[in-house]
């Protein structure tokens, strides 16, 4: 009889024993999944970020290519192009950036990433809305001698603020007007 209450003893015993680190080990794995889900978010927005970046370029690919055109001819001081060749380049870069710029202000972010980051980017493109508008007004002004220094000022500013986005989400900093142009 005293090895039957012994062994119930110890039965109950190795069962409250077994209760107790069970229930320490779901709040250990809450623990885990707290971590792994905050983990899997910022996953999560890196992934939309990337998808907005990738949606942003080929949007504005085929109109930054005009301007980017357009500055290569300018700029070019071994072949300078005929003026007649820069004038159609600066036509194209101008109506380009015209485009762009409506491209920017229709270009919406389909992605759930946190309203912080949302308010950032919209920031951004404001920025580089407003390159696009000043690479037109120039044009318009001097197509043959445009000084884009002003449009490269809110580029700068768009890429700033575009490159702080990706750093608070560990994500490395992009040149985004090299992938445009």
């Amino acid at each position: 009889m005293k090895k039957v209450i012994l062994s119930i003893s110890l039965l109950f015993v190795l069962v409250l024993v077994g209760c107790t680190d069970s229930s320490n080990g779901k709040s250990t794995n809450s623990d885990a999944q707290s971590k792994e889900s905050t983990s899997d978010n910022k996953e999560e927005v890196k992934g939309a970020l990337l998808d907005i970046q990738l949606d942003l370029t080929n949007t504005l690919r085929p109109y930054h290519s005009k301007i980017t055109t357009y500055q290569t001819l300018a700029s070019n001081e071994e072949e300078p192009p005929s003026e007649k060749d820069l004038q159609t380049a600066a036509t194209e870069a101008k109506n380009a950036a015209k485009e762009a710029a409506q491209a920017v202000e229709n270009f919406k972010i389909n992605s759930e990433i946190p309203d912080d980051i949302k308010k950032d980017y919209s920031t951004a493109l404001k920025s580089l809305q407003q390159y696009y508008v000043e690479v037109q007004r120039v044009l318009e002004e001097s197509p043959l001698k445009a000084d884009l220094s002003t449009a490269q000022e809110h580029m700068n500013q768009f890429q700033e603020i575009f490159n702080k986005i990706y750093e608070e989400v560990g994500l490395a900093p992009t040149d985004l007007s090299a992938e445009l142009g």
